[in-house]
């Protein structure tokens, strides 16, 4: 009898290590060996865990965006203020407010110093101090 070579990982196994339960629910051979069939289902598995966790993120953005809000990266912020100040100049008479939701998830900091760095980023497009109260 012909010892049979894996088609994944090219080597030459004993018989005993092609044999595992089909489907059907019956033991079958196959032309993987188990090693590289239990690798390839731990891929698939890890590609389908990630795929269903970006389905996931995706539907939260989605709903993020639902309330009607620009949503902001905090190193765009100035530049979304400053174009909103040069839209509102253009009609000076008319009252000035706006609100926007800030992407803070890529910020390692806490609330506090959160609040502190995106009020400087303010500060830097009006040229006003604000001030804190927290």
């Amino acid at each position: 009898m012909e010892t049979p070579t894996c088609t994944g990982c090219g080597g030459v196994k004993p018989t005993s290590e092609f044999v595992r339960l089909a489907v059907t629910g019956k033991m079958k051979q196959f032309r993987t060996c188990n090693n590289c069939n239990n690798s390839s289902t731990e891929r698939k598995n890890a590609k389908k865990r990630q795929l269903e966790t970006e389905e996931i993120d995706n539907q939260e953005n989605d709903q993020v965006n639902l309330d009607g809000f620009d949503i902001i990266e905090p190193n765009d912020l100035c530049s979304h203020f400053t174009q909103i100040l040069d839209d509102h100049s253009a009609q000076p008479e008319n009252p000035f407010q706006f609100q926007c939701d800030i992407n803070i998830s890529t910020f390692d900091k806490s609330p506090k110093e959160i609040a502190e760095e995106l009020v400087e980023l303010t500060e830097d497009v009006d040229e006003f101090a604000w001030i804190q109260s927290f």
